[in-house]
This record gives C-alpha cells, structure tokens and sequence, in this order.
C-alpha cells in the first residue's frame, strides 16, 4: 500500500467561497524511498496568517507565519 498525506494542500477559492482547486503548500515529510520525516496531523489557522500544525510521528507543532 502507498502512503498517503504527508503534506498540506492548500485549497483555492473565489472571492464568493466557491471552490477553485487545489495545490500542495508544504511538503517533504515523505521521501521518494518511502522514508517518513514526520506525520502533519491537524492544522489551525489564525487571522493575520499564523498556523500550527501537529507532527504526531515526532511529536512536534511547527509554526508557520506569513511574511509580506
């Protein structure tokens, strides 16, 4: 079985909400001989541009803020 994941996708939208698609925005937890550096479980996401995002396989929260 192939694994699945290890990345966040980022989804498109409009400016009405409706969906545009969809794109990889963080990825390399996974590499191509099937090595797992980490496991991104959940992601929160607060105004101004600041998430966390849980990494259960190292017990990790990464924070990723915006830059302009």
């Amino acid at each position: 079985m192939t694994p699945t994941g290890y990345k966040i996708v980022r989804l498109r939208m409009n400016s009405k909400g409706e969906y545009l698609g969809s794109e990889d925005f963080i990825t390399g937890w996974l590499k191509a001989d099937g090595k797992k550096l980490g496991r991104p479980v959940d992601i929160k996401v607060f105004s101004g541009g600041t998430a966390y995002i849980s990494d259960d396989l190292n017990g990790l929260v990464y924070k990723l803020i915006r830059v302009r």
